[in-house]
């Protein structure tokens, strides 16, 4: 798990004056991350399929992909521009744009000879999901660095070997700000107790640049990069308060994306990020795998590895090419299903205990053993736990806040404390 950051009363006077200068005093803001986090971990994130519809734009800011013919970033970056650019996998679309008074999200119309390749994510405009206070993802195409490297130096907007980068926040508050209108506002330091475990937030030429939520295994763009205000903090454009007009203007042509239903997790821990330093499952950090053959070290496919906060999903340790582990449990997950699949070394994959437990969902959760595991976090919740699958299962957490039965229905389960039966112990199923 990635070391806390000191706290801002640990820093000197000097220095807290001197972030708070580079963070706050720009009116167009790029992605700056944790000062224990690489610019090879935020890239890695930033190179995931679902964020591959993110690119710059003329003018010096950034823009979304929201359907074959539109683009999403923000007015101030666009202006009234009659003629725009929109530079994406190395190819330029060229077309006008459209903006609303009072408003600053504006949207970018491609000419019609001009239009996006079917093949790239388009993900849709938040029509109306809840924000405040979700983690969502912020990519961005800016000036980058640590939150502590005052260098910053400029790069060249879509020159070759300028990449994204991408982390999480947190929305706090959805807000009118003067001169921006309605707007989501979130966490101004990388610094402080509140901070995600891939904490980013902006810098120039992140403008316009989207902000992902996912919600109900689904993914949309709740915001655009306006800045940072003083006294207010980093300031997105809400994008649902002006879902309406973007309809208006582009008509009903959105199909939201679809956001991964289950997360794997290799054996390897090879990738830098979450998997490394012997794994760790954390709902506010993404999540990265290998993959074989593949010349980078990580999967760049597409809607795969990233954690689905609102929606508890389906967590697979082990497939039939990667070599058993042990996961720790660093937050509290609320899960639907915990599959152990087959692997390569016949060695037991492990789910261990850390910060915090593992939560079953009201109507009751599942671990499908396939082959031999073990899960000594603690479980919690009110849902019953089923055991299913010919492999026999290892309980030997404490699971005496757990308010649920534990049903094995499979195969067999496996107690060595009287702890880790729960509050109502178990029953077999008998077929």
């Amino acid at each position: 798990m990635p070391r806390r950051l000191p706290s801002l009363p640990e820093l000197s006077v000097f220095l807290r004056s001197l972030i708070a200068l580079i963070l706050l005093s720009q009116s167009a803001q790029a992605v700056i991350w944790r000062d224990d986090l690489t610019d090879a971990e935020v890239r890695l994130l930033a190179s995931q399929g679902q964020f591959a519809g993110v690119g710059t734009v003329s003018g010096g800011g950034t823009g979304v992909a929201i359907a074959p013919g539109w683009v999403l970033t923000a007015r101030h970056v666009v202006g009234n521009a009659r003629s725009v650019s929109f530079r994406l996998d190395g190819a330029n679309y060229v077309g006008t744009s459209v903006s609303q008074a009072g408003s600053d999200l504006a949207l970018i119309r491609l000419n019609a000879n001009q239009q996006l390749p079917a093949s790239t994510p388009f993900i849709s405009p938040n029509p109306g999901r809840s924000v405040v206070d979700r983690l969502v993802w912020k990519v961005g195409w800016g000036q980058s660095g640590s939150v502590f490297d005052t260098r910053q130096s400029p790069r060249i907007l879509g020159a070759s070997g300028v990449a994204g980068r991408a982390g999480t926040n947190i929305v706090a508050s959805r807000r009118n700000v003067e001169g921006v209108g309605p707007s989501l506002t979130f966490n101004q330091s990388n610094t402080n107790a509140n901070s995600t475990l891939f904490e980013v937030t902006t810098a120039p030429g992140d403008s316009g640049g989207p902000t992902f939520l996912q919600d109900n295994h689904q993914w949309f763009v709740a915001g655009t990069t306006f800045g940072a205000i003083g006294g207010v903090g980093f300031v997105e454009n809400d994008v649902a308060a002006r879902y309406d007009w973007i309809v208006s203007q582009t008509g009903n042509i959105f199909t939201a994306q679809a956001s991964p239903t289950e997360l794997f997790w290799d054996g390897r821990f090879e990738v830098p990020g979450v998997q490394n330093g012997g794994g760790s499952w954390h709902e506010q950090q993404p999540n990265f795998t290998s993959v074989a053959g593949s010349t980078q070290g990580f999967s760049n496919e597409g809607f795969n590895y990233t954690w689905d906060n609102n929606n508890p999903v389906t967590a697979v340790f082990g497939t039939p090419n990667t070599d058993a582990s042990a996961v720790t449990v660093d937050s509290d997950i609320t899960f639907s299903q915990i599959r152990f699949a087959p692997n390569r070394s016949g060695t037991p994959f492990q789910v261990n205990a850390g910060d915090g437990s593992l939560s079953t969902q009201s109507g009751g959760s599942t671990v499908d053993a396939q082959v031999f595991g073990r899960i000594g976090a603690s479980i919690t919740g009110n849902g019953d736990l089923t055991k299913t699958g010919a492999g026999d299962l290892l309980i030997n957490g404490d699971n005496s806040g757990f308010a649920g039965q534990i049903i094995i229905a499979e195969g067999t389960a496996i107690f060595d404390d009287g702890q880790s039966f729960g509050e109502n112990g178990f029953r077999a199923v008998t077929k």
